[in-house]
């Protein structure tokens, strides 16, 4: 259970200063189950509500921790899905959001130290990305191409100023190149224009 409280201030050059309270409760249940091969199954059940008073009565969360109780015990007698080998096909709007999601940290070759603070108030610290490791099984290959003129992303100079650099990312699913800026890492002084 957490109760979140904060002032926001908006202030202007025209002297106005207008001061918001929020206020909200947040209920959080968690459950974990382990499988035959030792992977957990999770779920959550969340309330967020402006107060306490407002959370279901403890038998209405008592009964939703009985329906996820067993849910995740159905979850940890499914049957496991045989290897899949065939091709993958991606619409364009999931293929661009699978590798928004999978692909920064592991060729970001100078990112910041630490994310941005999670909604508890900490921060997860970035792995560092490194060339030579795996990521993907098979011949993937990714480029980044900001010189090919015509593609929805092309620059000539990034934001730093650096001319920019067509490179080749991940060659046969293996980390190939990192994308570098002006902040040095070791073994990577130059930045990449990227």
């Amino acid at each position: 259970v957490m109760d979140r409280k904060r002032d926001i201030h908006f202030l202007s050059t025209e002297q106005s200063n207008i001061q918001q309270t929020e206020r909200y409760s947040v209920l959080h249940i968690h459950g974990v189950r382990k499988t035959a091969d030792g992977s957990d199954v999770v779920g959550h059940r969340w309330w967020v509500a402006p107060s306490p008073r407002e959370f279901p009565t403890e038998e209405g969360i008592r009964q939703e921790m009985t329906q996820l109780r067993d849910w995740l015990i159905e979850l940890q007698k499914a049957p496991f899905e045989e290897d899949y080998l065939g091709p993958v096909l991606f619409e364009p709007q999931a293929a661009a959001e699978f590798f928004r999601q999978l692909l920064p940290k592991q060729i970001s070759g100078s990112p910041p130290k630490s994310e941005a603070p999670n909604e508890w108030g900490g921060s997860t610290p970035i792995s560092a990305a490194r060339e030579g490791r795996r990521i993907f099984d098979g011949n993937w290959k990714v480029e980044d191409l900001p010189q090919k003129r015509g593609l929805l992303g092309s620059y000539q100079f990034d934001y730093e100023g650096v001319e920019s650099q067509n490179l080749t990312l991940i060659k046969k699913g293996v980390v190939n190149e990192l994308l570098m800026s002006r902040t040095p890492r070791k073994g990577k002084a130059k930045s990449t224009g990227h």
